[in-house]
């Protein structure tokens, strides 16, 4: 593990904005700067993150990872320490990667590359997000990506990249409010970084839990018209109806700005 020497300060502004007064948040660290609305947090974290161990408390298990810039969204809504569903899989995060590092290979470890490889692809090529069977997602965790939905490309003058919602787990898992998650998956128009996020998201339409466990065996043995019923769900809910609303966390990755 080696540690990277850096020289940047955190500079978080807010400004009022529409009739109701709702705070924005600019951050400003480095060469990154991006915003949120006071819809989705109050403040953020930030730490430089060494190559070797993933020590997010958050995580389901440790992983080794390249290293990396971590940004934590502070009063981030809902508050997943207060949500047992969501406290059990992560916190609000943004990572900012060196594509450099991510390629070196220094791990030993090729699936990080795959990831930037394939997410240059979808960005060359455009498909439909929705009719693909994987999606690129990092960091790299246990679990496979047991659905992804509302897929679309997101672009501005900095980078480019796909936001969509997806749901993990370590097998065909319960699909329940609180561990659907809102990832971007981007890259700077530089060359220089890959951007990824985790946001919890609260749907409206998803159980919270499942009390009886014949319910939990009946889903298991049609899993597949299980996890489509909820795909559907997902689908048919208005943007704004998500909490915090879907649009307001597309707009932090649409406010992305890397300096020279």
């Amino acid at each position: 593990m080696h540690y990277r020497a850096i020289f940047a300060l955190l500079l978080l502004t807010f400004s009022l904005a529409g009739a109701q007064d709702i705070p924005i948040y600019t951050v400003s660290y480095g060469d990154i700067t991006f915003s949120f609305r006071g819809t989705v947090a109050t403040g953020v974290d930030v730490a430089e993150e060494a190559d070797g161990v993933n020590v997010s408390p958050f995580a389901m298990f440790p992983a080794e990872s390249p290293a990396y810039t971590l940004f934590t969204l502070t009063g981030y809504v809902p508050n997943p320490a207060e949500d047992l569903n969501r406290d059990r899989f992560h916190a609000p995060e943004i990572r900012v990667y060196r594509i450099e590092d991510v390629m070196s290979g220094a791990l030993d470890d090729a699936t990080y590359a795959s990831e930037v490889e394939l997410l240059r692809e979808l960005l060359e090529t455009r498909p439909a997000l929705d009719t693909l069977e994987h999606l690129p997602f990092l960091p790299l965790i246990p679990g496979v990506q047991t659905l992804h939905t509302r897929g679309h490309y997101l672009e501005n003058d900095s980078i480019f990249g796909i936001a969509y919602l997806t749901h993990r787990a370590d097998r065909a898992g319960l699909i329940l409010e609180g561990r659907v998650l809102h990832t971007f998956q981007g890259i700077s128009k530089d060359g220089r970084y890959y951007i990824a996020s985790w946001l919890s998201v609260d749907s409206g339409v998803l159980p919270v839990e499942f009390s009886y466990k014949s319910d939990v065996d009946a889903i298991m043995e049609n899993y597949d018209l299980y996890r489509n019923a909820r795909i559907i769900a997902l689908n048919d809910q208005p943007a704004d109806a998500f909490y915090p609303p879907l649009p307001d966390l597309d707009a932090i990755f649409e406010s992305f700005a890397i300096s020279d």
